[in-house]
């Protein structure tokens, strides 16, 4: 029932944990002389395990099931407190003694599942985050005590990766290059024809390439091309992209109009001589806006609107309008 099996630097001993992760064990690279070095508390698995340079010590993180607290958010509209249960979990990267499984360091709130230590004391791990739908993937590094392991500063970043997810960190001997699996996720524009009879829908094409997410909103009036906005630089700007197969690796898009804040959300006026979109800002002082921009690209210019903008919709006919919904003095709907 072997789990987490690290091989040390000298390739003459192994390191893994047993017993769904609640023990860790040492032994000889060819399994003889296995020693019991450490056993997990109540709640507690051990979810990496790394080998010191030196070979006299492991590094290994400890995972704590939380205990359940409950929160009393503020009176809603029903008048009566809303509880809700929160569970704090707890992470800490410890480093123990190789032959006498004493602990020799612990480090609080320290979360990572893949980590490489060099000769020098330097450890490098990644942190995955997430916001809302966003993940973002970073290289951290921290000089640390070669006998104890203990940090002797505060992790420092050293790498943004372009990815959302960061795994299985490696180092070549030098310590010059770093290396680490990267996940990626994008959402990407399909298009497919709709079936009067059979199917719904056709075969889908793949519009958008590898370009960051892309998030389409509008077709073109003569319906050859799309509208979405991409992060591929960031910020959000928007894009025209004709309904063609993108070959791999090339972007494809026609930029059409970037601001200093994200854009989104474009549509034709029904006449199709404009194309609006949105300027999204989390600056108090620089509130929501409509822009908009010549069909065919060009400069954008603020569309003036009287209270904070919620959304837009234009018609699709091109004897329609434009809608705009408002928030006035914070209380009223236009």
């Amino acid at each position: 029932d072997a789990s987490h099996i690290v091989l040390s630097f000298g390739a003459d001993r192994i390191a893994f944990a047993r017993k769904g992760d609640t023990e860790i064990w040492a032994a000889e690279a060819n399994g003889q002389n296995p020693r019991h070095l450490l056993s997990g508390g109540p709640g507690e698995t051990f979810q990496f395990l790394l080998w010191s340079p030196g070979g006299d010590r492991l590094l290994f993180e400890r995972y704590s099931v939380g205990r359940l607290s409950r929160t009393v958010s503020p009176v809603g509209g029903s008048g009566t407190p809303a509880e809700t249960l929160e569970q704090q979990d707890r992470w800490t990267c410890e480093s123990i003694d190789s032959r006498s499984g004493k602990i020799l360091d612990a480090e609080e709130n320290i979360q990572f599942d893949s980590a490489y230590e060099l000769s020098d004391g330097r450890l490098y791990y990644p942190t995955n985050e997430s916001y809302a739908e966003l993940k973002r993937a970073r290289l951290m590094t921290v000089k640390t005590d070669l006998a104890t392991g203990r940090f002797l500063g505060t992790p420092t970043l050293a790498a943004n990766f372009n990815a959302g997810v960061a795994s299985s960190i490696s180092a070549s001997a030098d310590g010059k290059k770093v290396a680490a699996v990267l996940e990626r996720r994008t959402a990407d524009v399909f298009e497919a024809s709709i079936n009067p009879v059979g199917p719904p829908l056709g075969a889908p094409n793949r519009v958008t390439h590898r370009s960051g997410n892309a998030y389409p909103h509008a077709w073109t009036p003569l319906g050859d091309a799309i509208l979405f906005e991409s992060g591929r630089s960031s910020p959000d700007a928007i894009y025209e992209q004709k309904v063609t197969f993108v070959a791999e690796d090339r972007f494809g898009g026609e930029l059409l109009a970037r601001l200093p804040e994200p854009s989104a959300m474009a549509e034709f006026t029904p006449d199709g001589k404009w194309i609006l979109f949105m300027e999204f800002s989390d600056r108090p002082q620089h509130p929501d806006a409509i822009y908009r921009v010549p069909a065919g690209g060009g400069a954008p210019a603020q569309v003036v609107t009287k209270g904070a903008i919620d959304e837009f919709h234009c018609s699709i006919s091109g004897s329609g309008i434009c809608v705009v919904r408002e928030t006035l003095n914070r209380k009223q709907f236009v």
